[in-house]
């Protein structure tokens, strides 16, 4: 990963947001990477120690996702249980053909896991779903280890804001039509979600469920049998989730 200087486009816009989250640009979100930008990644470089380029590698990006990771967990920690921030997301890779569904149609939000011995890339997931016989990524978000969140069939949240619908998933028979899908990168049979993971996905659904969509549901995967007789019987997404914690939210 480079991002430098005349950059355009989603990546710009991830810096962008993590810069000015954390108080070192001043300027709008814009997903240009101008002069401003630039020295903004310089401050930030040199309180950091590291090579003052104003280029962000994997070195900088590293330390620029950790940094703002911190500070939202400071910012959540000083505001009331119940505020609603904007997560960050990244757009999908590509486009994934599925059946519109209204807004106002979603009912549920569906949690998994990856289930995966070592966090899977949005490409492996893709190409694995393919196997399966679907059109592609089956699920609306992606929420990697590190607390990132990439979306899947959401596409990106503007389309979902300016369209009022949403791809359909492929990611709980009998309720792909009623819900969205995040994925949890990794395998909680065995292990536990990190506290990046845990403090990004419950941004996001705290997000969806109050600022996008009109309180749906949440549940694990392994509860839509619940719901839909002859569903798939599964332990998704896993023992070490912390399921009650996001049902509550």
């Amino acid at each position: 990963m480079l991002i430098k200087r005349g950059d355009k486009g989603s990546q710009v816009v991830e810096v962008q947001k993590m810069l000015k989250q954390l108080g070192y640009l001043k300027d709008k979100v814009d997903g240009v990477f101008g002069s401003n930008t630039e020295n903004a990644v310089k401050a930030f470089q040199r309180v950091k120690q590291v090579k003052i380029d104003g280029i962000v590698g994997p070195v900088t990006y590293g330390l620029l996702k950790q940094a703002y990771q911190q500070a939202l967990k400071q910012q959540q920690a000083k505001l009331p249980a119940n505020t609603i921030l904007t997560p960050i997301i990244k757009p999908a890779p590509k486009k994934v053909k599925g059946t519109p569904i209204k807004k106002a149609d979603i009912k549920y939000i569906v949690i998994h896991h990856s289930a995966s011995t070592k966090p899977l890339t949005w490409k492996q997931i893709d190409a694995e779903h393919k196997r399966k016989g679907w059109s592609g990524f089956g699920y609306h978000f992606l929420v990697d280890p590190d607390g990132t969140i990439t979306a899947g069939r959401a596409l990106n949240i503007e389309t979902i804001v300016e369209t009022n619908t949403i791809a359909a998933g492929a990611q709980a028979k009998g309720l792909n039509l009623q819900s969205i899908g995040i994925c949890f990168n990794g395998n909680f049979e065995e292990e536990e979600p990190t506290p990046e993971q845990i403090t990004a996905g419950k941004q996001l659904v705290r997000w969806l469920k109050y600022k996008i969509l009109n309180k749906p549901q949440t549940l694990g995967h392994k509860e839509v049998v619940k719901i839909v007789p002859g569903a798939t019987i599964t332990a998704c997404p896993g023992r070490n989730f912390p399921l009650d914690a996001f049902k509550s939210l």
